[in-house]
């Protein structure tokens, strides 16, 4: 009979050890969106209105007190657009790849999509950094299963051996 009730003390105490760290993480999560709300409260007016500081003062089980003046926030400016050197010159830019420009790198010899990238980049007439290699290599991606869906091109294998072609 002892054994029975030293493993239910021992069952309610890690029950209990759980709960308290339970309400100890709920307990600092409700602070963190109080001080959360406070700021958001700054920014739109700067001082709390009475149901806000009632309903804070509540939840902190404090007297309910005159509404809190909050110091307010500067507004963040929007940052201007800094030109990069990439940026400031116009011949490095990428082109514009809507249309046929897939199309017409796709032949009737299967080719694989790194292989057309990879013309894709020759075509450019100038060497792209790594985002520019990125942000074609997601351009193509579209627009090479958008191909073949709408049936403008074939395509044949799965993953790495994927291969594309006109019929």
């Amino acid at each position: 009979m002892t054994n029975y009730l030293e493993s239910a003390k021992a069952a309610l105490e890690a029950e209990i050890a759980h709960a308290k760290q339970g309400v100890a993480h709920f307990s600092t999560r409700v602070e963190a969106l109080e001080k959360t709300l406070l700021h958001i409260v700054a920014v739109d007016g700067g001082v709390l209105d009475v149901e806000r500081a009632e309903a804070a003062a509540s939840i902190k089980g404090a007297k309910k007190s005159k509404p809190e003046t909050v110091k307010p926030i500067k507004p963040i400016k929007p940052v201007k657009k800094v030109r990069t050197p990439r940026a400031a010159k116009g011949d490095r830019e990428l082109p514009f790849t809507g249309g046929n420009y897939w199309y017409g790198l796709v032949t009737v010899e299967p080719q694989s999509a790194t292989e057309i990238l990879q013309k894709a980049i020759s075509k450019l007439g100038f060497a792209p950094d790594k985002d520019q290699i990125r942000k074609l290599s997601f351009r193509q991606t579209f627009a090479l299963n958008e191909m073949v869906n709408l049936r403008r091109i074939k395509d044949s294998g799965t993953g790495r051996e994927r291969r594309f072609f006109k019929a």
